[in-house]
């Protein structure tokens, strides 16, 4: 049987049994029901959560550890030695003398230990500071020359670990995934603030509407 044959059988099969899904849930639906199936002693560290919530979680934790370890490595001879301090020099680099707490917080950092990820950068010669005109007690941010320096060789190095780290992946997959997951991004990194203080039941009821 041709390709295009069983592909046309597999959504008819799909369609029957869910009359209002279009092409997109149809191609979700392909992928997961035809994806490679992994070794559970190796996939996740041989622990792999019941929930499809739960695996996806611990996934992307165990991919952003493992690329920010490389990351760190690719910075060994920039002076950088911290993924948290290639962040903050990165958003200090792309923003118009940030205050520090806006560094702090944008990248959801408690201001103390935030604080101290800036101060290492300072005492490196990285970023520079300055008094706030509009609020005294305000402390605004700028990358240093040599700062600027470093950051280009952390991106550059960057672009070197993406091309080893996401290699046979097509860039259609990135973007679907980038795609997905963005508006769970936007969503809490907007509510964040106001959930700080809240328990947890508290903001569990408001998010799930119950009583």
């Amino acid at each position: 049987m041709d390709v295009t044959t069983l592909l046309v059988m597999q959504w008819a099969d799909f369609h029957a049994n869910h009359p209002n899904a279009n092409i997109e849930d149809f191609c979700r639906y392909h992928l997961i029901h035809n994806s490679e199936k992994f070794n559970k002693e190796e996939f996740l560290g041989g622990i792999v959560p019941s929930l499809a919530t739960g695996m996806l979680v611990k996934l992307l934790n165990r991919i952003i550890k493992l690329y920010q370890d490389y990351a760190v490595s690719a910075f060994s001879e920039s002076g950088i030695t911290s993924f948290e301090e290639f962040v903050f020099l990165n958003f200090i680099g792309s923003s118009n003398e940030p205050r520090k707490t806006e560094v702090v917080y944008k990248n959801f950092n408690e201001l103390s230990s935030g604080l101290l990820v800036i101060g290492r950068l300072k005492s490196k010669g990285y970023v520079s500071e300055r008094n706030d005109d509009e609020d005294k007690r305000a402390k605004r941010v700028k990358l240093t020359k040599k700062g600027e320096n470093v950051l280009k060789i952390c991106r550059r190095q960057l672009l070197l670990l993406n091309e080893i780290f996401f290699q046979g992946i097509p860039d259609d997959d990135i973007h679907l995934c980038t795609q997905l997951l963005t508006p769970i991004e936007l969503k809490f990194s907007a509510l964040r603030q106001q959930h700080k203080n809240i328990p947890f039941e508290d903001i569990y009821k408001q998010m799930s509407g119950s009583n």
